[in-house]
């Protein structure tokens, strides 16, 4: 008795172990699963830019594709394991919700998050890589707040600053400007270490600098 009393005790003790894992699993993992997508979306358009020296609406476009079918499988799987069965409908709406998402980014930044309106009417002027990184880490951070991105060889003047001939803030040959200020008073040491090593992780080039006030420039790396 004392025998099957063990085993027993045991075969329950591995039935709770086999739970707390698979509660684990659930709670860390759904959430990193939800979030791979959306970071393979940014980090992938900043690579077949810069790398593969891709148009950035074409890199954005496949990195966007790419996203949706990782979503989609995502999708799937979870519905699996909850013994649903997800069908073609479920995976083709994760990859319109997707699309929807990647619209989003690129047409829109809420004024709470740009220092001046004149900054959100220049909103689509930024390179549309740049713009779905940068509104993807404002949905992470809604505390972030650009202060500056188009500028001309008189806004330096007006800064008391030299003129910068190789400016990112300055439209490029393509059309758009390739850098961000992002505000940096305010917010905590954490906040800001975060936000660098999240643009450095992407792919973009970060300098932390005062010039006229201390912010943290972000910008597209040159194309190699």
């Amino acid at each position: 008795m004392r025998s099957n009393a063990t085993r027993s005790f045991a075969a329950s003790k591995k039935k709770a172990l086999k739970r707390r894992i698979r509660w684990k699993r659930w709670v860390f993992g759904l959430p990193i699963a939800i979030a791979v997508p959306f970071i393979l979306l940014v980090r992938l358009s900043t690579w077949l830019y810069v790398a593969k020296q891709m148009n950035g609406w074409v890199a954005v476009i496949l990195s966007a594709l790419a996203a949706a079918l990782l979503l989609g499988s995502v999708v799937w799987v979870v519905g699996r394991k909850l013994r649903a069965k997800p069908g073609l409908k479920v995976v083709r709406f994760s990859g319109l919700l997707l699309g929807v998402y990647c619209v989003y980014l690129l047409v829109f930044i809420s004024m709470s998050n740009v220092k001046t309106e004149d900054l959100q009417a220049t909103y689509r002027h930024l390179h549309p890589v740049l713009r779905v990184a940068l509104s993807t880490f404002i949905l992470l951070d809604d505390q972030v707040v650009v202060t500056d991105t188009e500028r001309v060889p008189e806004d330096y003047r007006a800064m008391g600053l030299s003129n910068r001939p190789t400016s990112f803030h300055y439209e490029q040959e393509d059309g758009y400007v390739h850098a961000v200020d992002l505000r940096t008073r305010g917010r905590t040491p954490i906040q800001n270490t975060v936000t660098k090593f999240y643009f450095d992780l992407m792919g973009f080039s970060t300098l932390r600098h005062s010039g006229t006030a201390d912010h943290l420039h972000v910008s597209l790396p040159l194309q190699y």
